[in-house]
Formats: structure tokens, C-alpha cells, sequence
């Protein structure tokens, strides 16, 4: 973005006429001092990038997917022993049944 503000400015001051007091002298000057703020600001964004690239390889995205794939394969576990649990889990409504069946075989029996 700042990049494309000096552009700008730059090409703004191009298209006005020169000044009696603006020499060519001044004007090589004053672009050769954008060019080196933008020369500046360019090797600070390569160093940026640089950095972000290097912690992009510091990723071990390997060992997160054999992560990722046991906890898949953990979960599947868990869920095959909550179906196994919840087949075999006396309910409410069940217990009430075995109640029911209970009390009257003791009271058939009497």
C-alpha cells in the first residue's frame, strides 16, 4: 500500500510543471531518495516473508496429520465401546419393566 502511495505521489509531481527554484539536480535527488526508501521497505518485506516462510518449514504437518489420524482411530474406539455399553446399560424404563415383572411373580406365586 505504501509502495503504491509513493508511486502516486511520485507521478503526481511528474505531470506538474517544474518550478522555476526545481533543478533537474533536485529532482534526481529527491527520486533517487524514494527509490531508496522503496529499496529500503522492499528488503524489509523480503526479511518478513523470510521469517514467515521459515516458520511455515518449522511445521511439522506430518506429525499432525498421524495426530489427527489417531484421534480419528481413538474416537471410532470410544464409539465402539459406547455402543457396546449402551447395548448391554440397563434404562429406566427397563428397570421399571423388571419392577413390573418382579412384583408380579411374587404376586402370582402368593
Amino acid at each position: 500500500m505504501r509502495l503504491e502511495q509513493i508511486i502516486i505521489r511520485t507521478q503526481e509531481q511528474d505531470s506538474e510543471p517544474a518550478s522555476q527554484d526545481q533543478t533537474v539536480k533536485e529532482r534526481v535527488e529527491k527520486a533517487t531518495r524514494v527509490i531508496n526508501a522503496v529499496k529500503k521497505r522492499l528488503k524489509t518485506a523480503e526479511q518478513e516473508v523470510e521469517a514467515l516462510q521459515k516458520r511455515t518449514d518449522d511445521i511439522d504437518f506430518e506429525g499432525y496429520d498421524t495426530r489427527v489420524c489417531q484421534v480419528g482411530e481413538d474416537l471410532q474406539e470410544l464409539d465402539e465401546k459406547w455402543d457396546e455399553i449402551s447395548e448391554n446399560m440397563a434404562t429406566q424404563e427397563n428397570l421399571r419393566d423388571f419392577g413390573e415383572d418382579s412384583r408380579q411373580g411374587t404376586n402370582h406365586g402368593r
